[in-house]
């Protein structure tokens, strides 16, 4: 454990996103730790889930049904750095790695989505209570969202881990998008919408934000401006990322994301998950 020294946080939404290493447990009870992804929190009533991509949980390309790493590294152990303060401390930052498993009786403890399951490509994972006071947030604990409906052309941030790389302190690094397809319609009959952007990979599962500078109205609210619209800069929580169209880093550089309200069916509603050649 490190214990870095204070800082200060220009927005909470730094908060949102966790550095997560999909990993293995060797029989001697060392971590093996594999490549480094993202992930976010969700808090369903009093218990933590971990949220994140299904490919981060299994090291498998469901589209191209292909081991995503040389060596067909398969996860069996997620670790999630954990930002936490100290009793009573709100401005001392410190940093604490946790291990979850995925597997209870050779069984995944993940959920998938409860209609398309594993094509869309976001697992939840109970994780119970952490015995830390957490500065890492939930992103359904942010109350300072506005609820507006995203629009084609809208800015927009990824959130995350790309390479590896931090903000510093372990805080990630936010990368500039805008929504490049229609919110409201469903890609290749999957909840999922494309935005523009530079990601690269350490960033799958990261939460995306969609963003509004100027005036906000709220779902809802009629043609005429009211005591409900917000004047300034407003996010919303779009979904989660998980990856690009395709691999080149120079090509179209269209990212997927993967709508919120997906990511809710999958956290409250989510079937009991599986691996790529079905269960162990």
């Amino acid at each position: 454990m490190t214990v870095p020294k204070p800082v200060r946080v220009t927005s909470r939404l730094s908060y949102i996103a966790t550095r997560i290493f999909p990993s293995r447990r060797q029989s001697s009870g060392e971590i093996l730790k594999g490549a480094q992804a993202t992930a976010l929190f969700w808090r369903r009533e009093d218990m933590l889930c971990l949220v994140t991509n299904w490919h981060n949980v299994t090291g498998w390309d469901a589209a191209n049904e292909r081991a995503l790493s040389d060596v067909a590294f398969t996860p069996d152990v997620i670790a999630i750095d954990l930002a936490f303060r100290k009793q009573g401390d709100h401005e001392l930052l410190a940093r604490k790695t946790v291990y979850v498993d995925l597997y209870e009786d050779d069984s995944p403890r993940w959920r998938e989505h409860p209609t398309h399951g594993r094509k869309v490509d976001v697992v939840a994972i109970d994780v119970g209570s952490i015995d830390v006071p957490l500065f890492t947030l939930p992103v359904n604990s942010y109350d300072e969202f506005v609820d507006f409906e995203p629009v084609v052309g809208d800015d927009a941030v990824v959130i995350g881990y790309p390479l590896g790389l931090t903000g510093g302190s372990g805080f990630p690094i936010w990368k500039r998008a805008s929504i490049a397809t229609e919110p409201e319609i469903d890609l290749d009959g999957l909840p999922k919408v494309l935005i523009d952007t530079a990601t690269r990979k350490g960033m799958s599962g990261s939460p995306v934000l969609a963003v509004r500078k100027g005036i906000a109205r709220p779902r809802g609210g009629t043609g005429q401006l009211s005591g409900d619209d917000v004047l300034g800069t407003s996010e919303t929580f779009l979904g989660v990322y998980s990856g690009r169209v395709d691999d080149d880093p120079l090509g179209a550089q269209i990212g997927i994301v993967w709508k919120a309200a997906a990511v809710a069916e999958t956290v409250l509603y989510g079937l009991r998950g599986s691996t790529p050649h079905g269960d162990p």
